[in-house]
């Protein structure tokens, strides 16, 4: 799932300068001509804060020196010219373990370490073994000053860096430079230099020393962001007991220029191990932390206002009884010990505490071999929005700590998953161990992000940590468990956004459509391409409340593998008054470096080191005033969706008179300008891909037209109440946008299934979807349909607007892949949707030949169960003589109902009967010749007849006095009916059932 590439590797990088130097700089007569043969060993002790790399190497001395000794070199590796100079060349052989230069590259200042030989383990230790620091003068090369400190414990310098190199080419005359003696004190020395020839800077005087920091247990230095991190235990008073305990605070120093302000000091309640050691120092390099063996701690800062603090909790060794030694591992809340034997197994935790988000997210790694526990030292590295928990072979934690998203969807790999890439053929403990060798290093390309490269400091290569999106695939593919799937589909739209990879996922979902768990996927799509979509646009403050995902947040995960067994058990645990602890200036803005321009992308400017600290706060601010999930949920239209339909079903029950309720409903009070905007918003760039009876309607039906406006006046409503600043108009503009994309990204989704399945614009096959049964079906058909109907259900679920036309496209797939009683099935559940384009369709071309009467009955079931406005245009296009007889009585009762007093139709009737007998002769002898509303093949033909009946006569002048004045507010559902059709269908029926002789029947 990872990718650990190599960016620097001391054998390319270094050592081919310092083979190539030997050869022209070294003098032969002292026994180095045969030294171009011998391997070098080249160690990296220091980087600095644009990446420059501090190394050094034992050799002969340059022409000219002493003969027959070895000097120790420190060189410099500037990995934005990828050029090495020599900085430095001591008089004797060393053991240089820790060194960094000033800005102006003027002065150097480096930690030895002697009788590094005899190290053990053990706590009886030689004394011989000190540390000692010392400064040296480069340009020129005179001097070494000691600085007259020799200690056990660990000793490092570092030098500040200011904002820029200088405001000329002239170097400063005067540099500082932190000093950190371990469980002591750390000091801050002002050197003063004074110019001496051309470009040399020399010392002018004694340093000055300010102590700024007492007692410390671990700290940090942050050479990207200027910043000093450490951590001291306090006293505090036990309320319950009236003993002293002891308080783990810890504490950040930022630096700016020369000064230094106290921008965080966070009390921490950290389970510390019980005796901290002596520092075990390996002839490696060691680091930005200053710390003894036993406490593993980082702090991962990130540019978008991420502050992690990870922890791993201590694995206790205690002496018993016994001979050996026994080791035992001391909960987090009490003080049981847990006796561990050889082939025992302990539980590792660690804890990350999330000061942006006021949460603590607790993890275990479960059932733990006693003889790793021991081994393990847990790498935090960071990765993007992610802080990646590592040790090679073995864990492998992939934490979602983005200060934009709110904690979830974790990823915790097998270990048959989880690389090595610096190791080959080693057993397990040997990798297990290989961790402790590594530590953090910067990458000139990447300066605002640090962590996301690591060095092994024995091998000497440094690797950028990146995803490797056909891994993350292929476990994608591969996982079994809902939760991982969503955590990794999560990922792979939200943080890679890589559309080829997207559509790998689409495929996936595609070639297992029946599983269950096809919506839940689908609906983290369209909720994760949505939030991605917006985010483009908009600043954090807002999308801060948008969802981003269906999961539940701060929600406990447990993780398996397919064989049952736990990898992984995370838990949050809030942590109460973080803002106390993050000091509240002003002033922090303009105290901060900032990046130059152009050194990182447009959103990354937006959140630059000068806004990290007020970022943290602000958001902290924002969750101590929120008491519930301040994200928008869209289900939260789904009640009132509920009621709308239901309201609309007793609506469409009702009679005629009824009609003017229905619109009253479909025309609720919303704003007039959304539905146009969100249709505007809804648009695609990309008109390529053509999806049948997509987006062919102009515009939406009234129910997906109600859930657009309702979710924009919800989304609007909610953002007026949680973004302050945001004025009323501004919020329904941002609602508006956001339900646009919604369907946007909907249509987006729907290509992307239709693309998949190998439908293009032109295939017969895509022809023959326009189509009732008019072609075999195809397993691509039934392929098509279920995604389609998994998708709508994932829709239907968020509340998600549904495309125009997709609603009328399914209909027909499932009409075309059931039977005639599973569709009727669909109907009446509410899956299919009776739009009029399907019915026109369907009543053309289903076909009704001689003797066929389930097409008759087929229809009869469809026309049943239609609303009224709907069932009247469908009768209109289905010539059958049931519908020519319901359609003529429905525009009769509808003329003579129409008006409010029923004596107006009553007068009107007395006026037409008067003039009845002239007019009936004046029709005697016209010849008027009926024609029949239906076709031939469902009536035959009918011989012209004279319309002698007085009574329909009479019947057909009040109707048109009637239709003459009501012609205006004639309903849509008779657009096709008039008079005549009502005359012609009366006829024939009356001769149908009394004969052609009307003479005989009684009026």
């Amino acid at each position: 799932m990872f990718d650990f590439n190599c960016c620097f590797d001391v054998e390319n990088d270094i050592k081919n300068f310092v083979k190539a130097r030997r050869k022209t700089e070294v003098t032969p007569k002292n026994g180095a001509a045969n030294s171009e043969d011998k391997d070098v060993k080249v160690t990296i002790i220091g980087q600095e804060r644009n990446g420059e790399i501090l190394y050094t190497w034992d050799d002969s001395p340059v022409i000219g020196k002493c003969d027959g000794v070895l000097v120790t070199y420190i060189g410099l590796f500037d990995q934005a010219t990828q050029t090495n100079s020599v900085l430095f060349i001591h008089e004797h052989k060393v053991h240089i373990v820790g060194c960094t230069i000033n800005q102006d590259r003027t002065l150097i200042a480096f930690t030895t370490l002697e009788n590094v030989d005899f190290v053990h383990e053990s706590a009886s230790a030689p004394v011989t073994n000190i540390f000692r620091a010392f400064l040296a003068e480069v340009r020129p090369q005179d001097r070494v000053f000691s600085l007259n400190v020799e200690r056990r414990n660990l000793l490092r310098c570092q030098f500040l860096y200011s904002r820029f190199k200088g405001f000329s080419e002239t170097p400063s005359k005067e540099t500082h430079m932190l000093f950190f003696l371990h469980k002591e004190s750390i000091g801050k020395y002002r050197i003063s230099l004074a110019r001496m020839g051309d470009k040399g800077m020399v010392m002018s005087g004694q340093p000055r020393t300010q102590q700024i920091v007492k007692k410390f247990l671990w700290s940090q230095w942050d050479a990207a962001t200027q910043r000093l991190y450490y951590l001291q235990k306090k006293k505090r008073k036990n309320s319950h007991h009236g003993s002293q305990g002891e308080d783990v605070c810890l504490t950040c120093l930022e630096f700016k220029e020369h000064n230094f302000d106290v921008v965080l000091n966070l009390p921490l309640t950290l389970p510390m191990p019980s005796e901290l050691s002596w520092y075990s120092c390996q002839s490696t390099f060691l680091g930005y932390n200053v710390t003894d063996e036993s406490l593993n701690m980082q702090i991962i800062t990130q540019g978008s206002g991420s502050l992690c603090i990870c922890y791993q909790h201590p694995v206790q060794y205690v002496r018993t009884k016994t001979k050996k030694p026994m080791m035992r591992m001391k909960g987090d809340e009490d003080d049981d010990w847990l006796d561990l034997s050889e082939k025992s197994v302990v539980d590792v935790h660690y804890s990350v505490l999330m000061v942006h988000h006021g949460y603590t997210l607790q993890c275990c790694v479960p059932k733990v071999p006693s003889f790793l526990a021991k081994h393990i030292k847990l790498q935090f590295i960071a990765l993007n929005n992610y802080v990646l928990v590592y040790v090679p072979g073995y864990v492998a934690h992939l934490l979602n700590v983005s200060s934009e998203l709110d904690p979830c969807h974790h990823i915790a790999l097998a270990t048959p998953d989880i690389p090595q890439p610096w190791q080959t053929n080693l057993e397990l403990l040997q990798s297990v161990q290989s961790s402790r060798r590594l530590v953090g290093f910067l990458y000139e390309k990447v300066p605002v992000k640090q962590g996301d490269c690591v060095l092994d400091s024995t091998a000497g290569k440094a690797y950028k940590v990146s995803l490797n999106k056909d891994s993350v695939f292929n476990m994608f593919k591969n996982c079994h468990l809902l939760t991982t799937k969503i955590a990794l589909l999560h990922l792979i739209v939200v943080h890679i956004k890589d559309t080829d990879l997207i559509r790998q996922v689409i495929v996936e979902i595609c070639s297992d459509i029946m599983s269950f768990e096809t919506p839940e996927l689908l609906a983290e799509i369209l909720v994760a391409s949505t939030f991605n979509g917006m985010r483009k646009q908009l600043d954090k403050d807002v999308t801060t409340f948008l969802p981003f995902t269906r999961a539940d947040i701060f929600r406990g995960q447990l993780e398996k593998s397919i064989t049952g067994q736990h990898l992984a058990r995370f838990t949050y645990v809030p942590k109460k008054k973080l803002i106390d602890g993050i000091t509240n200036k002003s002033a922090v803005r303009s105290l901060l470096p900032s990046w130059p321009e152009g050194t990182s992308e447009k959103r990354d400017r937006r959140h630059h080191e000068g806004e990290f600290w007020e970022n943290i706060r602000n958001h902290l601010i924002l969750l101590s005033k929120e008491q519930q999930n301040k994200r928008f949920n869209t289900s939260s239209v789904k009640s009132d969706m509920e009621a709308y339909e239901r309201r609309i079903q007793e609506v469409a029950s009702l009679s005629m008179k009824g009609m003017s309720e229905s619109r009253a409903v479909s025309k609720a009070p919303r704003r007039s300008y959304s539905l146009p905007a969100i249709n505007k918003k809804a648009r695609m760039k990309d008109g390529t891909i053509t999806i049948p009876y997509l987006d062919k309607q102009c515009e939406m039906d009234s129910k997906q037209a109600f859930r657009g406006e309702l979710m924009v006046e919800k989304l609007a409503s909610h953002l007026s109440r949680h973004v302050r600043r945001e004025t009323k108009v501004k919020a329904y503009n941002i609602a508006t946008e956001f339900v646009g994309c919604q369907l946007r990204q909907t249509k987006q989704l729907l290509q992307m299934i239709w693309t998949v399945l190998g439908y293009e614009n032109e295939d017969a096959d895509v022809i023959g979807l326009t189509t009732l049964r008019t072609r075999q079906v195809t397993e691509q058909d039934f392929s098509l349909y279920n995604i389609f109907e998994r998708y709508l259900y994932a829709a239907e679920e968020l509340c998600y607007p549904i495309p125009s036309g997709f609603l009328t496209l399914l209909t027909i797939l499932g009409y075309n892949c059931h039977d005639n009683q599973t569709f009727l099935n669909h109907v009446d559940a509410g899956i299919f949707d009776l739009s009029d384009e399907f019915l026109s369709l369907f009543m053309e071309e289903l076909k009704e030949d001689d003797g066929d009467n389930e097409s008759v009955k087929m229809k009869f079931q469809i026309v049943k169960k239609l609303p009224k406005e709907s069932m009247m245009a469908a009768l209109q296009n289905w010539r059958h003589p049931v519908a020519a007889r319901y359609l003529s009585q429905q525009y009769v009762s509808d003329l003579l109902v129409r008006d409010k007093e029923d004596g107006q139709i009553q007068d009107e009737w007395e006026k037409v009967q008067t003039g009845a007998l002239s007019e009936y002769t004046t029709s005697m002898s016209q010849t008027d010749s009926f024609q029949a509303p239906l076709d031939d093949d469902s009536l035959g033909s009918f011989e012209v007849l004279p319309a002698t009946f007085p009574p329909l006569t009479t019947l057909v002048r009040l109707l048109e006095t009637k239709e003459a004045d009501q012609s205006r507010g004639r309903p849509k559902s008779f657009r096709n009916i008039d008079c005549r059709y009502v005359e012609d269908n009366a006829l024939h029926y009356t001769m149908e059932q009394c004969g052609e002789n009307l003479s005989h029947v009684t009026f």
